[in-house]
């Protein structure tokens, strides 16, 4: 184990790991971000720093907790801009475990279930990066992470820099359900990665309320 300790001493002497944010060599005990970006961080760290979300056909509320508060050229939209188009994947296991700070006293949860990418894109980016996220936050919840219920039937362009609008029309219909009873009676997560209009989290919770006395609480990192 020494040996492999120096080896590794070596290694990180030669190759430094550096803070994804201002690029300073990481000391030990820093992972992604050194201290000072990681303590800039634009985090929501207050448990009641919650939202009310109408997001439903119905009228119904839902929370939804964000870990941080989106801006834009920040060390947070660097770490998911790499994990999204830069397969690293190891992000969303340390973006999970972040988020998992503000949801620590949900109690009674059955399942996280993220937000699902079509077939298509899953091919092409060869992994869903709200999966990954849902993945490091499953670590210490301590629930399923539920694929295959919910589904993306439609491959839609992204919906960066499109208008409001848009965004809605862009993304009606999109989602299905494969079986409605599994989920009947249960408190689920439902996880993506940045929140911007609620268009896609609107969508799925419309095909989430399907399902008999279904608890949703909306989790995201912005």
């Amino acid at each position: 184990m020494n040996k492999l300790h120096l080896f590794l001493d070596i290694i990180n002497l030669m190759f430094p790991k550096t803070c994804y944010s201002c690029k300073s060599v990481l000391v030990k005990n820093e992972r992604v971000l050194c201290m000072k970006c990681y303590i800039d961080l634009p985090k929501h760290v207050n448990r009641q720093n919650i939202y009310q979300l109408n997001l439903s056909v119905k009228g119904k509320n839902y929370k939804l907790y964000r870990r941080y508060k989106f801006q834009k050229k920040s060390a947070v939209q660097k770490l998911i801009y790499e994990l999204k188009y830069n397969n690293k994947e190891y992000l969303g296991e340390y973006l999970g475990k972040e988020l998992y700070k503000n949801i620590s006293h949900l109690q009674n949860v059955n399942y996280i279930i993220p937000v699902p990418l079509h077939e298509d894109k899953l091919s092409q980016r060869g992994y869903n990066q709200s999966e990954l996220i849902a993945k490091g936050l499953q670590q210490h919840l301590k629930c399923e992470l539920l694929n295959g219920v919910l589904v993306r039937g439609k491959n839609t362009v992204s919906q960066t820099n499109k208008s409001r609008f848009y965004r809605f029309e862009n993304m009606t219909g999109v989602f299905y359900l494969t079986e409605k009873k599994k989920l009947e009676n249960k408190h689920i997560i439902l996880l993506y990665d940045v929140f911007t209009t609620g268009a896609t989290i609107g969508e799925c919770i419309k095909v989430l309320e399907q399902i008999r006395n279904i608890n949703i609480t909306i989790v995201c990192v912005t």
